[in-house]
């Protein structure tokens, strides 16, 4: 839902099958910014590259 009314607000497109995490971080709440950089490395994997090709991304992870 949030990343549905941001991609309305902004007047873009919402895609929700190009990425897809590979494994679990845990919470971010008391990290660092370098931590929290470090935290999500690696657990992302693009699936759909041509959907992503030549465009900025704001990637929204709703963990659960």
């Amino acid at each position: 839902m949030i990343a549905k009314g941001i991609a309305e607000s902004l007047d873009k497109p919402l895609i929700t099958n190009a990425i897809t995490r590979i494994s679990e971080s845990g919470t971010q709440t008391l990290k660092s910014r370098f931590d929290r950089w470090e935290n999500v490395k690696g657990i992302f994997k693009i699936v759909k590259k041509d959907l992503l090709s030549n465009k900025h991304i704001l990637l929204i992870d709703v963990y659960e």
